[in-house]
């Protein structure tokens, strides 16, 4: 009976149950897994190293506004400094027609003045031999009369008569003789005098035709310059226009480019949510999942501070709302670090959502040019 009881009591039955050990306390399920799984985290992020991303480069189109106003500034400068050479070509003509003018004045001075000086001289020479000739008739009416008195005789009166008439004929041809060398040489004179005034003539009118000449010849020049400039200006206007057309185009498409890579930033960051979210993630995905979001943070950032430099340079609205977008993503990859970083797995599903979200919501092109035709219309300075 007492080994019935014992038995009974569950005393020494091999298959009893064993005791239930009361010492050992319970651990949350995911307290659990993070204890395991955080040293092999830990090894795996200091032998894989940080992941970095490369930040997109876009290119600046913001100095293409400068660019035109140092061509204009340049056309400016140098139509006036054809100005200015042309304006001292004319001065330099007119300084040296004044010369030629004054040159040719003071040589037909010069001339007038030596004509006069040989016209007096040859008059101081006539009268000198005129005064020779008269003083040899003199000389010879007195022989004349010596020989007539010795010849025939005569009274006192007849002597003196005949006297005063040799002297008065002998005068008489002096005079006419006086005076036809003083005509001669008075006409001589005054060819001379007008072949030189024809001379001077024909050299002012030559000289008046070359300036005549060379006026209508810069006028002509002038108005080539001026019709090559205007075809030149419309060639260029059709120029611009045509390069304008396609700098829209090529903006448009770099634009495009850059609101599709900010639409599609996350793409690395999804596709390691899918993987981490999973029950049994890697390590090395839950590092790379980090750091992906870290560098997308950063890139928002940059991205952030360029919307805002462009907005202060130019003032157009839309840049605010892509600024916007932008900053809604950094904010939410904010957040989505943080619970990774302090293990809130329940929230890291609807964090994810919301990231992708937001990355949806960067406006596209043909959003911001329905928004904002009136800026997106005259895109050269973005």
């Amino acid at each position: 009976m007492g080994n019935c009881f014992s038995w009974c009591r569950g005393g020494s039955r091999d298959d009893s149950p064993p005791p239930r050990n009361t010492n050992v306390t319970s651990e949350p399920r995911h307290a659990e897994y993070e204890r395991r799984v955080q040293p092999v985290h830990q090894e795996s992020y200091q032998r894989s190293g940080p992941v970095t991303q490369q930040p997109i480069a876009f290119p600046d189109y913001r100095s293409a506004y400068l660019d035109d106003e140092r061509e204009e500034a340049e056309h400016l400068a140098n139509l006036a400094r054809q100005r200015d050479g042309f304006r001292q070509k004319q001065n330099d003509r007119d300084r040296r027609s004044e010369e030629e003018k004054r040159d040719r004045d003071q040589r037909a001075q010069r001339q007038f003045n030596e004509q006069s000086a040989r016209l007096e001289e040859e008059k101081r020479r006539l009268r000198e031999e005129n005064e020779r000739k008269n003083r040899k008739r003199d000389l010879e009416t007195e022989l004349r009369i010596r020989e007539m008195k010795a010849n025939a005789p005569a009274s006192d009166a007849d002597h003196n008569r005949i006297m005063e008439e040799l002297q008065a004929e002998s005068r008489r041809l002096d005079d006419q003789f006086y005076r036809n060398q003083l005509n001669c040489q008075q006409k001589q004179m005054e060819r001379e005098l007008e072949r030189h005034r024809n001379e001077y003539e024909g050299l002012e009118k030559r000289q008046r035709l070359q300036d005549e000449y060379d006026l209508k010849r810069e006028e002509i020049h002038r108005e080539n310059d001026q019709k090559r400039r205007e075809m030149n200006r419309q060639v260029q206007e059709s120029q611009d226009m045509l390069n304008r057309s396609i700098w829209n185009d090529k903006i448009e498409k770099n634009w495009t480019a850059r609101l599709n890579g900010l639409r599609s930033a996350n793409k690395e960051s999804e596709n390691l949510a899918q993987r981490c979210l999973q029950s049994n993630p890697s390590p090395h995905d839950l590092s790379q999942w980090k750091y992906s979001l870290e560098s997308l943070k950063n890139k928002m950032d940059d991205e952030s501070r360029s919307m805002s430099e462009m907005y202060q340079e130019t003032g157009k609205s839309f840049l605010l709302e892509i600024k916007s977008s932008v900053d809604r993503i950094s904010a939410d990859s904010s957040d989505l670090l943080d619970a990774l970083n302090h293990h809130e797995i329940s929230r890291l599903k609807d964090l994810s959502r919301k990231l992708n979200k937001s990355c949806l919501e960067v406006p596209t092109l043909a959003e911001l040019k329905r928004n904002y035709n009136a800026e997106m219309r005259n895109n050269s300075r973005i």
